[in-house]
């Protein structure tokens, strides 16, 4: 036997979730991009996982967010499910909107004029119905939240110190955690095609043992050159249920041993080639 033997780099992926394999709900399209078609009134669990679904298809959006027609098209349930999970939050006013007083499929500039109350009043010219008044809520849109999961995750796993948005939307620090005998940096990343410049998994530091958690597809060539000891798929490992977020640590910790053991085997079968 010779020559150096390649490291095997590894996705840890735990089976734990009844919902693992499955895929995100599909997004018909027309003219433009539409909300998920989710079945109305789902209860329970069932209703936890459909709101998920929605976060899932939004991580590789370069804006992830829903506008006002998107989330009137959500049932109810799971609009108010994805605010109590902090995954929705209000976003800003949508400078341009669909006209919805005539049959034409347009989209106008939005023109902010101040009400005898003081309050601001939001009108659009249509070609057909001249000016037209729209609603607030129409132009409200709503930001997708990742921190929620960040934080599940550093609380499932016993972290220490805060959460920090170190690039903000992309990068997170979980803070640290003592598994599987030893202290672990914890990080949550969020990579996508469309980001420009160096990928951010490149400022997680090497030291510290860091344990990575991504969003989407992973940058393999970027988080295999940290020479982390674990990686894993958010999607895969953690759980939401009606209670709030849930990943099983036990789990987390046997795979930290399996992937440390062939760590010591692979060194082993290295010394013996030279």
């Amino acid at each position: 036997m010779s020559g150096p033997i390649a490291r095997k780099w590894t996705i840890d992926q735990l089976p734990l979730l009844p919902f693992a394999d499955s895929l995100p709900l599909p997004c018909p399209r027309k003219r433009a991009r539409r909300a998920p078609q989710l079945n109305p009134g789902p209860g329970g669990e069932a209703l936890a996982d459909e709101a998920l679904s929605i976060v899932w298809e939004s991580v590789e959006a370069p804006f992830p967010l829903l506008v006002a027609d998107e989330v009137a098209r959500l049932p109810r349930e799971t609009f108010e499910r994805l605010k109590a999970l902090g995954l929705l939050r209000p976003g800003r006013i949508a400078k341009a909107v669909g006209c919805a007083a005539c049959d034409l499929d347009h989209a106008e500039w939005v023109e902010p004029v101040s009400g005898p109350d003081g309050q601001p009043r939001f009108f659009i010219d249509c070609p057909e119905q001249g000016r037209v008044e729209v609603s607030r809520q129409r132009l409200q849109q709503w930001l997708v939240d990742f921190t929620p999961l960040a934080r599940a995750i550093r609380e499932s796993l016993g972290g220490a110190g805060p959460v920090e948005a170190v690039r903000p939307g992309r990068l997170w620090r979980l803070g640290r955690a003592a598994l599987a005998g030893r202290w672990r940096e914890l990080w949550m990343v969020r990579e996508a095609p469309w980001a420009r410049g160096p990928e951010v998994s490149r400022l997680i530091p090497k030291a510290g043992h860091p344990m990575i958690f991504f969003l989407g597809w992973p940058p393999p060539e970027s988080l295999a050159a940290l020479e982390s000891e674990a990686v894993f798929n958010v999607r895969k490992v953690l759980q939401v249920r009606t209670s709030g977020f849930r990943l099983d640590r036990r789990a987390v910790e046997r795979h930290l041993r399996v992937r440390e053991a062939e760590t010591v085997v692979e060194t082993q079968l290295l010394c013996c080639c030279r």
